[in-house]
């Protein structure tokens, strides 16, 4: 597995000396109280670590896991889960549109979707602003800190996506 690189953000492999950071926001209520899963202590941490590492492995590769960092700073802020302290500026909604490119131009996949807790308006959004389009509504489908939740699924086509892109470069000609 490589790393992806933009100008803001560095998306790369998980490694152990991770573990610390990444349970610093997994941990954090706050962060994780529309995901389907809970750590409780650090062991757990490790454990999620090494069996993103192994999925690494795995030929062909299913299951893609990054950890996020501040490309200038070099700083460890996520993995899909954003830590809270960078909320609001933009970053969740380009790691999205980094991925959404990663998955049809690198892996050319032909649909990509993803769903959310239906209380999670961040998430709604950030999949909203890269052209995904809401295809369902589950009640009571995701068992959340022991609690049955709606949750919404998302998602686009290539050629969706292709399309949107072609019209986004012609409206930055327009504006020159």
């Amino acid at each position: 597995m490589h790393s992806i690189y933009t100008e803001k953000l560095t998306l790369r492999p998980y490694t152990m000396n991770d573990s610390e950071v990444a349970h610093s926001y997994i941990s954090d209520y706050e962060n994780t109280r529309f995901l389907l899963f809970t750590v409780e202590n650090e062991d757990e941490t490790r454990a999620f670590i090494k069996k993103t590492i192994e999925d690494y492995a795995n030929d062909p590769q299913i299951n893609y896991h990054y950890a996020i960092e501040l490309s200038k700073a070099k700083k460890m802020i996520g993995g899909w889960v954003l830590h809270k302290d960078y909320w609001g500026q933009g970053l969740g909604t380009h790691i999205v549109q980094t991925l959404i490119k990663f998955g049809f131009s690198e892996l050319n996949l032909r649909r990509i979707y993803a769903t959310c807790d239906t209380g999670n308006i961040g998430s709604c959004r950030i999949m909203e602003k890269n052209g995904m389009r809401r295809e369902g509504h589950f009640i009571r489908n995701r068992l959340c800190y022991g609690e049955w939740r709606d949750e919404f699924q998302y998602a686009i086509l290539k050629d969706e996506w292709e399309k949107s892109k072609r019209l986004l470069q012609g409206y930055a000609q327009r504006d020159r």
